[in-house]
């Protein structure tokens, strides 16, 4: 333990930029068999990808509450964010809010995961799982506040999302989504 501890001591010396003696270390007084640092790994383009993913998938999700909470969907920040059924998912169902009076206070959690990559078919696709969970939320009658979610209701307040991603250039898009109302997660 001694020699760790030594060793420790040695190489924030030497970061330092004294030597083992106290000394101002010389150029060339790098201990014998210390590894001198390293770059850090860049990332791997899968990972890269993963990232992107991610950022267009809580970037739609974060229009999507505000839409669902403000009746109005901002087309230009959806489109930075999703196309295809994703992006008409989130029309449909602010339209569908609005007709019926209701509004979504508070925000869902997020538990986000790519679980499959494509970066060889063009255009390059992911897909992603989501544990969506709205016990933090709720769909209130925009007259009263009172909610509009049945006392009775068997919909899980925790439910899975599938969702896919495509690129469109070198940005990713989400297009499609999809919530799974008949189970929980």
């Amino acid at each position: 333990m001694a020699s760790a501890a030594s060793a420790a001591v040695l190489l924030l010396g030497t970061i330092a930029g004294c030597s083992s003696s106290g000394e101002p270390a010389r150029a060339d007084s790098t201990p014998k068999g210390t590894a001198s640092p390293k770059a850090p790994p860049s990332m791997s383009a899968e990972d890269k990808a993963k990232e992107q993913v991610l950022a267009a998938y809580r970037g739609l999700s974060a229009v999507r509450s505000e839409a669902y909470s403000t009746g109005k969907v901002d087309n230009a920040k959806l489109q930075e964010y999703a196309r295809d059924k994703a992006a008409s998912g989130v029309v449909v169902a602010v339209a569908w809010y609005e007709k019926r009076g209701l509004k979504v206070v508070g925000k869902p959690q997020l538990a986000p995961e790519v679980t499959a990559v494509n970066l060889e078919a063009k255009p390059r696709t992911a897909v992603l799982s989501d544990c969506l969970d709205t016990s933090k939320s709720d769909t209130v009658y925009k007259t009263t506040g009172k909610s509009a979610i049945k006392k009775d209701s068997k919909e899980p307040r925790r439910k899975p999302v599938t969702a896919k991603a495509v690129t469109v250039g070198d940005r990713w898009l989400i297009s499609e989504y999809e919530i799974d109302r008949s189970r929980s997660c």
